[in-house]
């Protein structure tokens, strides 16, 4: 039977996307005219900002191979996922994959991130729903790790006096935030706690309700949910949680490298960890914002003027750079990888995850 259009029915689609993407390009506006402004507050000016900028490629060409690296332990991580559900994925093709990916977090969106991961592997015969469930779960775990070990690592990455000038509440308030900011050891154990918790509890609960909705009835979710709720899962998950913000925190001060910053120690390095955590975990929850910029950029600044002898011009500078850095890593390295491992002719499809009328027609 036919299926009829009502009258009028595309035209109010149109303006319905029409109305969202103007709603989302004005608030990316307001976030960036805040940003900018709350730049310009510091006396930093664009040339300011040059100055600051050394000529250092190797600084950035090392920021950029060890965020393409830190994508590596998640695809590792994706791979896992995928291998209850009786689906054999290279680990080149994920990587893979997940680089290119990052590339619809710009456009369509964030959503279009998973999207574009589970299209990519539709040549693996692996249906969409196992691919975007089973990415939708590794990025939610990198995500939620992220911000349980910036709350963990904030007395390494913002400085007693900076929350002392802008914590104002009951004096017991700033007893307890003195008492915290004195052991960090302990903040640090509490977050190793945090993960483990919002990794084993938390993501099998919330992936347990979209796995009960019409998910469920396209593919046989059952070994998958038995998986993320293994502890041995769990562990794996935090370590790769752990390695993936490790890389990138270390590539954060890689780009402070390049703009002169040289107050480099241990303690520098974590706070780089945390600061990039918080920044880039917030950014993505921040919807409306295509890659979180903005977000991500302002979070970045205020927790990098946190560093002891560290510039507004170099905080401005470092984050700038690490977009920049970063977004072009993205697209040559996914580009290139591309090329190599999709566009070499198609892949055999394994025998486990084949159709029953190829099976019989074998």
């Amino acid at each position: 039977m036919p299926t009829t259009v009502a009258p009028g029915s595309d035209r109010q689609g149109g303006w319905l996307t029409a109305f969202r993407t103007s709603g989302k390009v004005f608030l990316v506006g307001i976030v960036l005219v805040f940003v900018v402004r709350h730049v310009m507050g510091f006396g930093v000016t664009a040339g300011s900002i040059a100055n600051t900028c050394h000529a250092a490629p190797g600084w950035l060409l090392l920021a950029a191979i060890l965020y393409v690296l830190s994508w590596l332990p998640a695809a590792a991580l994706w791979k896992t996922m995928l291998t209850p559900c009786n689906v054999r994925v290279p680990l080149s093709a994920l990587f893979t994959a997940a680089l290119c990916g990052l590339i619809g977090k710009y456009t369509p969106g964030k959503a279009g991130s998973l999207l574009i991961r589970a299209m990519m592997l539709k040549r693996y015969a692996i249906k969409m729903p196992v691919s975007i469930v089973t990415a939708l779960c590794e990025t939610v775990i990198l995500l939620a790790s992220g911000l349980v070990i910036a709350v963990g690592l904030l007395p390494v990455t913002v400085s007693l006096d900076r929350v002392r000038e802008s914590v104002h509440g009951p004096a017991f308030v700033m007893q307890w935030a003195t008492w915290l900011w004195m052991r960090p050891v302990l903040t640090i154990g509490a977050a190793a706690v945090g993960v483990i918790i919002a990794v084993r509890y938390a993501v099998p609960h919330l992936l347990a309700r979209v796995l009960r909705s019409r998910v469920n009835q396209t593919w046989d979710s059952e070994p998958f949910g038995r998986l993320i709720g293994n502890w041995r899962f769990c562990f794996v998950s935090c370590g790769t949680a752990a390695l993936f913000w490790g890389l990138e925190g270390v590539s954060l001060t890689c780009v402070l490298q390049a703009t002169g910053y040289e107050s480099f120690d241990v303690a520098t390095t974590i706070a780089c960890v945390g600061a990039c955590s918080l920044a880039s975990s917030i950014g993505c929850f921040a919807v409306f914002t295509p890659g979180g910029l903005g977000v991500r950029e302002w979070i970045l600044i205020e927790s990098l003027l946190c560093l002891p002898g560290m510039s507004a011009e170099s905080a401005v500078a470092a984050s700038i750079l690490l977009r920049v850095v970063w977004l072009l890593a993205e697209v040559t390295t996914g580009g290139v990888l591309y090329v190599i491992v999709f566009r070499r002719g198609s892949p055999r499809i394994p025998d486990a995850v084949a159709t029953p009328d190829r099976r019989q027609a074998a």
